[in-house]
């Protein structure tokens, strides 16, 4: 890879780099929530339940990384601030190596969990889900580098390529052939759209291995990793709830709820995606704490910009398009309209994630995120057992999405006053 443009990569406007990847996130978030609003019609709520339940193995994909993904994330736009081009080109072959021998892994334990699975559509459903896995921890892995070294135009190229795509695949095939059709779909949909990306864009992997170098990479990865896997956990701690003492049906009428999530999150994950490196790139050239204080309450402000008109618009069109096209999934309209009002508090956290990774506080990080499973788990059990159904989860995961919004806030900006102050 040619890692002598980066210097101008980063000299390219932010606003422009912003609309033009924000626009081809809300395209591609759109066309993925086009194609399940339309899938779920297709497969019904029981149905549509069970890819939820089996979309967590897609969800914690990175545990078979041990965090070789997110410690090079981090560490070749600092080692891009040091000028010390020849390392982030070693860390990013190594990170692929290491992804390599993480897909066989996976590969045998999905095998052998469908071996042991008695219900033969759950197994069959299983079997299709390998591929997808192998085809995602690639996808990822590409979108990784991509994002490591401010590739962003090849990232929003690869997501509008998926956005046609997928809905041209996805309808379809799971009109033909249900839940294994629409798997199918989506392995084909990633597969042509990273490979495509990987051949247009400066990226390029080679095989290349350093025990020393992995170790370092995972001594910094694995607690990032562990927070975003935990983080992971603390999301989905509602649909192992659901799954566990409702039913995948339930689970199926909750999922209008976790749709609404993740259109929520949407541009505020933009926000930290795009800022993520420039943050770790000025730590690593200028060292200045200051910088991390700037760039955090950027992220704080225009995501609380963005996320008020968002909630107004999910409140107002989502309940409609339910009823209207998906009377199916009614039940679910009142567990959504709540997750959607705990997402008001994620402005105060916004930022100061990303703060603590960088400043090796992951640690204290995650032990936030563990307090908050324990207390969603809590919550959310005591309030299905009380006979609350979905909506009491939903109560019970906003709650707690609140409260854990707030500490990481608190956290951030202690240990950076703690850092700036000596």
């Amino acid at each position: 890879m040619n890692f002598s443009l980066i210097g101008k990569v980063f000299k390219n406007s932010l606003v422009k780099e912003f609309s033009f990847y924000s626009s081809s996130t809300f395209i591609y978030q759109l066309s993925r929530v086009l194609v399940e609003l339309t899938a779920a019609k297709i497969l019904g709520p029981a149905l549509w339940g069970i890819w939820y339940l089996l979309n967590l193995s897609i969800a914690y994909r990175g545990l078979f990384e041990l965090g070789i993904s997110n410690g090079m994330n981090r560490e070749i736009p600092i080692n891009l601030g040091k000028n010390d081009v020849k390392k982030a080109k070693h860390i990013q072959n190594i990170t692929f190596s290491t992804v390599c021998i993480s897909s066989v892994i996976a590969l045998v334990f999905l095998l052998f969990a469908s071996l042991i699975v008695n219900d033969p559509n759950l197994r069959s459903s299983l079997l299709w889900l390998i591929p997808l896995f192998i085809v995602t921890q690639f996808y990822y892995l590409v979108n990784a580098s991509l994002k490591a070294n401010t590739l962003f135009s090849f990232v929003s190229k690869k997501q509008l390529l998926f956005s046609a795509l997928f809905p041209l695949f996805a309808i379809p095939l799971t009109y033909l052939f249900k839940l294994e059709g629409f798997i199918i779909a989506y392995t084909a949909a990633l597969f042509i759209a990273v490979t495509y990306i990987y051949k247009k864009s400066s990226i390029s992997y080679s095989i290349d291995y350093d025990w020393k170098e992995v170790k370092n990479l995972i001594r910094i990865g694995f607690p990032i990793m562990a927070v975003g896997i935990t983080y992971t956990f603390l999301n989905t701690v509602d649909r192992w709830i659901i799954s566990l003492f409702l039913g995948t049906e339930e689970l199926g009428f909750y999922s209008m709820a976790i749709i609404v999530f993740g259109g929520m999150t949407l541009f505020p994950n933009i926000i930290s995606q795009q800022l993520y490196p420039r943050m770790a790139y000025d730590w690593g050239k200028s060292n200045t704490k200051s910088s991390l204080q700037h760039w955090a309450w950027i992220q704080t402000k225009y995501t609380g910009i963005l996320v008020i008109p968002v909630l107004i618009g999910v409140l107002t069109i989502f309940p409609w398009i339910i009823r209207t096209l998906l009377p199916e999934y009614i039940p679910g309209i009142h567990s959504l309209q709540i997750i959607a009002f705990g997402t008001l508090f994620i402005p105060f956290s916004a930022g100061w994630g990303n703060v603590l990774n960088i400043i090796d506080k992951q640690v204290y990080y995650l032990l936030v995120i563990i307090i908050a499973v324990i207390v969603n788990i809590t919550i959310n059990y005591f309030l299905v057992t009380a006979g609350y159904g979905i909506a009491g989860v939903a109560f019970g995961t906003a709650i707690t999405f609140a409260m854990y919004c707030l500490a990481v806030m608190g956290l951030g900006k202690y240990f950076l006053k703690k850092i700036i102050s000596k």
